[in-house]
């Protein structure tokens, strides 16, 4: 089920995480109508509870950034 999670462009990273939660999914998307879309998508393909958390700037962005 989080294969095609995967897939979706506007996802940056995915993380299984502990807590509240079970996913942290970081998405960039261009404006409230991209991210209803991909949020959309998203809940498709999990039947979970979510928060949503806007990040209107940013300071740095390092989306290549390789992991050892």
């Amino acid at each position: 089920y989080i294969q095609p999670i995967l897939k979706i462009e506007q996802v940056q990273e995915v993380y299984y995480i502990t807590g509240d939660y079970d996913y942290l999914i970081k998405i960039q998307v261009k404006d409230q109508h991209e991210y209803f879309d991909v949020a959309s998508k998203i809940a498709k393909h999990l039947e979970a509870r979510g928060k949503g958390i806007i990040a209107p700037k940013y300071f740095k962005n390092s989306p290549k950034l390789k992991v050892k």
